[in-house]
């Protein structure tokens, strides 16, 4: 994902935004099991809204922080 945001691939931006939107359900299911929180059907479906929400605008300014990053020879 060396790429600028802009010359990312369709797919890579699809793979991102999903594997952010994952990440985001996993450290909340995670999370409220630590604290001893059931995962409710009601509270599962709220998860999945959440981490849906702007998944692909969270992908593509992490493709643009990567790039800005390569770019100064991080």
């Amino acid at each position: 994902f060396g790429k600028p945001a802009a010359q990312a691939t369709p797919a890579e931006q699809t793979v991102l935004s999903e594997v952010l939107a994952l990440r985001t359900i996993l450290i909340n299911i995670v999370y409220d099991q630590a604290n001893g929180h059931a995962i409710e059907p009601e509270r599962m479906r709220e998860l999945i809204a959440k981490a849906d929400a702007g998944k692909v605008e969270k992908a593509l300014e992490r493709l643009k922080e990567n790039s800005s990053a390569a770019e100064n020879g991080r």
